[in-house]
């Protein structure tokens, strides 16, 4: 009795032992991973303390390659007297292995107590630890960021047998700890690349985190907010900046990033610390972590407060300096009674990309730029015979070899005895509306709520002109209906109890339903402009025009026709108004879903849309006046929105008018209605 308690005693004392050692162990490990310069040794003195603790003899960790097909036998430790294998275990394929990486990626340990007894799943494993002898092993796998990257474990080359489940727990911990530590090290390498890269930059580059705080900054970026690192890191914009509207628009800007995972760039003025003015040309890209969630951004802005200057300063300068025909927003061209060209302003190298030493002076038809030169000369010709409404199109090719269309006006020009010696053309590019027509869809339905008809009007006529068969369908006076349609191939009804001015009348709204469904049968190229609803909704009621308008979409849709209605939002409320659009779809020339301006720009838009509602001309002047800043100001704002196509600069004389387009007048309606 007494020689079997004083073995328990044995055991237990034995037992506590090793706990003890097992838990040094384990807490050396882990103090020698705490601000380690040589990561390598550490790993190696790692492996040799659970290989000694746990009686193995070889301790080794793998790591995968970055090309996830390879591995490596990175680090070994080897008991005396048994043979290394680390050098024979280089860009390994872990094909040669597939029930053991099987089990690693399942996340489960290989325990194996006899190599010879491996089942057939595993014969291939089999092989491979009889030629290193290896009689029985333990392997858990390792961990880096969350992703399986490789694999610990110990063998035994002397004999068999099975591991004590401290064993387990040692290599358990001990793969935990080298993962977090190898980590570390990679987040370190790469933070010292990008570091490096970052500080030697002329430019302000940063990484800001989700919240919108600066995690890095270079010397760049604190020596535009003159502030020392230790004031700027973990501090966001409106922390920072003195100009808290500018800090706002930078925190607003990140959150974009963050929403839309795209790319933001962006000309921005800043307030330094001290007060000084800069300009900086900024991008911001998103950043992501290695399961592809945004965490953050990584921005770079060039300081362009020299060159903002200089522009600015030259703008002064040309506002000054330049004539009438440069300073127009249409393209001007002149020829004289040769057919030469004697104007082209910037407008026009702009448009087609050829400069005007490159084609004033030469013939027209000798210049690659005139679509169909010959045409155009026989145009002009007819033009100085007296003739009207010869040229609808003007269409010139760029030097890339794309067309442009001009919708042009033009004018003889008389020399002193009042004779004719030359033709001006000027007009807008149109090209992107006809653009626009090409992406309508057949089939489908459109709204152009607006308050005047003459953008609809346009369209319809565009659309007849590429060859679409066209009924028009309108409450207005027949004398008004020839001058808007000039066409006599165009079918027009009259929304009217009785015929008028020898048009066919629609009276009701079943007999409108009919019609379009007649007209969609007939003709392949169908399209339909419907006018002047307001007499439909009077004389019947919204509800039931609505009735109507949702079998008018199907009949259009089924015939592959295109249906525009045009509706004044005046006539209806919010409602009803909303009710058409869900029913309906918008131009694409309307759609504004990546459009996104300030406030500024928002307010000069709504002042401009305003006075064209009371048939005001708004000139550059009066904006400058309304919100009381400068002409150069004035030309950059409007440049902006003419150039995201919200509003139109006319010329009338020496003078210029603003108008809001189509698009524009499409965002006001959107941001009016959020």
């Amino acid at each position: 009795m007494g020689e079997e308690t004083t073995k328990k005693c044995m055991q237990m004392d034995k037992t506590v032992t090793f706990r003890l050692e097992l838990e040094k162990t384990i807490s050396s490990i882990s103090s020698r991973f705490v601000g380690v310069s040589d990561i390598d040794d550490a790993i190696i003195d790692t492996l040799r303390d659970i290989g000694e603790l746990s009686g193995a003899s070889r301790a080794y960790l793998f790591l995968f390659n970055e090309d996830g097909t390879t591995m490596d036998n990175t680090h070994e430790w080897c008991a005396e007297g048994v043979s290394p294998q680390i050098d024979n275990l280089k860009n390994c394929s872990m094909d040669i292995a597939p029930w053991w990486m099987k089990k690693l990626r399942s996340n489960e340990s290989i325990y194996v107590t006899d190599a010879s007894k491996l089942s057939a799943d595993a014969q291939a494993e089999k092989e491979i630890l009889e030629k290193q002898d290896i009689k029985s092993l333990l392997v858990l796998p390792l961990h880096i960021g969350r992703e399986l990257n490789g694999f610990i474990g110990f063998d035994n080359v002397i004999e068999t047998g099975s591991w004590a489940d401290n064993d387990i727990t040692l290599l358990r911990i001990s793969s935990e700890i080298l993962g977090n530590a190898l980590e570390r090290k990679r987040a370190e390498e790469k933070l010292k690349r990008y570091q490096f890269m970052v500080e030697s930059a002329h430019d302000a580059i940063f990484f800001k985190d989700l919240e919108s705080r600066y995690i890095i900054a270079n010397n760049k970026t604190l020596e535009t907010f003159g502030l020392p690192k230790e004031k700027v890191i973990e501090k966001n914009d409106y922390e920072l900046m003195s100009n808290k509207k500018e800090a706002k628009k930078n925190i607003e800007d990140d959150q974009l990033v963050f929403k839309t995972s795209k790319p933001k760039e962006t000309i921005k003025h800043m307030t330094g610390a001290d007060g000084k003015e800069y300009w900086f040309q900024a991008i911001k890209v998103p950043q992501y972590d290695h399961k592809g969630n945004i965490v953050g951004l990584v921005g770079i802005a060039r300081d362009i407060t020299k060159r903002k200057q200089a522009e600015e300063e030259t703008i002064r300068t040309k506002e000054y300096l330049q004539n009438i025909i440069n300073s127009a927003s249409e393209a001007i061209i002149s020829f004289d009674k040769n057919n030469r060209v004697t104007t082209w302003n910037k407008t026009a190298e702009h448009v087609t990309g050829y400069k005007a030493r490159d084609v004033v002076g030469r013939p027209l038809t000798m210049l690659p730029v005139f679509d169909k030169s010959h045409e155009l000369s026989n145009a002009i010709k007819r033009i100085y015979s007296g003739h009207k409404g010869v040229i609808d199109e003007l269409v010139l090719m760029t030097k890339q070899g794309t067309k442009r269309i001009i919708k042009p006006s033009y004018s003889s020009i008389e020399g002193g005895n009042e004779e004719s010696i030359g033709i001006l053309f000027f007009g807008r590019d149109i090209t992107h509306e006809r653009e626009s027509h090409r992406r309508l869809v057949k089939g489908n339905s459109y709204l152009i709520s607006d308050k005047d008809n003459k953008s609809a009007v346009d369209l319809f006529i565009d659309l007849t002109r590429l060859g679409y068969k066209g009924l028009f369908i309108t409450r207005a006076s027949p004398e008004m209906i020839k001058s808007m349609v000039p066409s006599t191939d165009i079918q027009i009804e009259l929304l009217n109890r009785d015929k008028r001015g020898g048009f066919d009348n629609i009276a009701d709204l079943d007999e409108l339903t009919v019609k379009i469904r007649e007209f969609t049968k007939k003709h392949t190229d169908a399209v339909i402009l419907l006018n002047r609803i307001d007499y439909l909704i009077t004389n019947f009621s919204f509800e039931q025009f609505l009735k109507s308008l949702y079998q008018i979409n199907t009949i259009v849709s089924e015939n592959k026709s295109m249906l525009f209605l045009h509706l004044n939002p005046l006539i209806v409320d919010a409602r009803q108004l909303a009710m058409v659009e869900d029913e309906l779809q918008p131009l694409p020339s309307q759609k504004i879903e990546d459009i996104q301006i300030e406030d500024e720009l928002f307010n000069i838009l709504k002042f401009i849309f305003q006075q064209n509602q009371h048939n005001t001309l708004v000139s550059f002047s009066q904006i400058s006046q309304q919100f009381s800043i400068v002409r150069p100001t004035v030309r950059k704002r409007l440049r902006m929105l003419e150039e995201n196509g919200l509003i139109v600069i006319r010329k009338h004389g020496r003078t210029k008018s603003l108008h809001v387009s189509d698009k524009g007048k499409a965002l006001l309606h959107k941001r009016k209605t959020v």
